[in-house]
């Protein structure tokens, strides 16, 4: 079995100052080089 692991996931898990941790996720990912550099498939 096959596991993916989340850089920095410990950072979206809880709601800080009362903003949704996908939000924080999404602003994080587009500024993230390696999110940028992985492919499709």
């Amino acid at each position: 079995m096959e596991y993916l692991a989340v850089h920095g996931w410990g950072r979206f898990q809880h709601y800080s100052k009362r903003n949704p941790p996908w939000i924080k996720l999404h602003v994080a990912l587009l500024t993230e080089y390696d999110f940028h550099v992985l492919s499709d498939s």
